[in-house]
């Protein structure tokens, strides 16, 4: 038997935010499958995410979403207790220029 490494997933920020934000008993068919696709994908465990997207879909549900300050300090320890959060370092933003300069990726993806 071959042993294989668990699947880590990861999602950009708008996955995240699709299944905090659209209410999915709206009346548009497009963010109700939006909502329930993202649901789906979140809720399948070994997910890593960076800070840097937690801190972007905290502030879209602040100021789109009207969470309260109280909502986003639930939320961040879903995600620490729920996730793998992973560090920013001196080696991943230099990676991430690399990307950059590879690919033409944009300066938030390549993180």
């Amino acid at each position: 038997m071959v042993n294989r490494p668990t699947d880590i997933h990861s999602f950009d920020s708008n996955v995240w935010i699709y299944r905090f934000m659209v209410d999915p008993e709206a009346n548009d068919a497009e963010d109700s499958r939006k909502h329930r696709i993202a649901a789906e994908l979140t809720s399948r465990g070994n997910i890593a995410l960076s800070i840097q997207i937690i801190n972007e879909v905290c502030a879209v549900l602040l100021r789109k979403a009207n969470f309260t300050e109280s909502q986003v300090r639930q939320l961040v320890e879903e995600f620490y207790s729920g996730c793998d959060v992973l560090n920013i370092g001196r080696h991943t933003v230099k990676q991430a220029s690399e990307l950059r300069e590879r690919y033409r990726f944009s300066y938030w993806d390549s993180l």
